[in-house]
């Protein structure tokens, strides 16, 4: 379970008793300046998940003990927010309610004909869109793209030609993970089809589409694993309200 900003705040002691009482958050300064494996392994996915960056083991403990010493000065000399210890608890017992929700799901039957019929009579969900596999010709000034794209468009030797020589590499996509700026100008395209200049990050391009790969459906072994988080998410509130039921008021 992802503890989010929480490492940030030093101490995190929980408890959990009776049910009505739910969780207790208690934050106070603290002079353990030591970083266990586990705090670093999750303060690296979460600068991962917000700044894209994967921290070193010696990067990740230097943050959360430079985190701790503002923290804890924090603590020293300021009171946290009423709305801040909100919604670290919220968050919290959103979490663990889910966790426990989750621990309860191999109680669910999804037996292998469960997942095949649900395969058959959902078949349409498992589509594999439209692939395309193109190379991208750029050029500085729009004039030169034009003169390549009319000289080039009824000799795809040439062009087949031009990209080994230039060594340029393809590109290979879904349609639908096109950027949509220039996704409309496929649609006219075909197996070894030279596509008219288009702007696109600086630079007129000129595409050349060397294979288009029809919308095919997903084989149920690869399928497989998406339906079963299909049903899971389905069958989620329904297992969550009857958790619910066990445990009373």
């Amino acid at each position: 379970m992802q503890i989010r900003q929480l490492i940030a705040w030093n101490i995190l002691l929980f408890l959990i008793g009776f049910p009505a009482c739910a969780i207790e958050l208690n934050i106070s300064p603290s002079k353990d300046m030591n970083v266990s494996n586990d705090e670093m392994e999750i303060i690296k996915q979460i600068v991962y998940k917000k700044n894209h960056i994967m921290l070193t083991n010696n990067a990740a403990k230097k943050y959360i003990i430079e985190n701790r010493k503002l923290s804890d000065s924090y603590l020293k000399k300021y009171a946290i927010s009423k709305n801040v210890l909100l919604n670290h608890k919220l968050t919290l017992e959103e979490e663990l309610a889910n966790e426990y929700v989750k621990k309860h799901e191999s109680t669910l039957n999804l037996s292998e004909e469960t997942l095949k019929s649900y395969y058959i009579a959902h078949k349409s969900e498992f589509i594999k869109p439209k692939n395309l596999e193109f190379y991208p010709i750029k050029f500085q000034n729009f004039d030169v793209a034009m003169k390549f794209f009319l000289s080039h468009k009824n000799n795809i030797a040439s062009i087949e030609s031009y990209i080994k020589n230039k060594k340029i590499e393809p590109v290979k996509l879904p349609i639908t993970e096109v950027n949509f700026a220039i996704r409309d100008i496929f649609k006219i395209a075909h197996d070894q089809t030279l596509l008219p200049p288009v702007f696109y990050r600086g630079s007129f391009i000129v595409f050349y589409v060397s294979k288009i790969f029809k919308k095919s459906y997903l084989p149920y072994k690869k399928a497989k694993q998406k339906i079963k988080e299909a049903l899971l998410k389905k069958a989620f509130l329904t297992q969550r309200n009857k958790l619910l039921e066990g445990i009373g008021n």
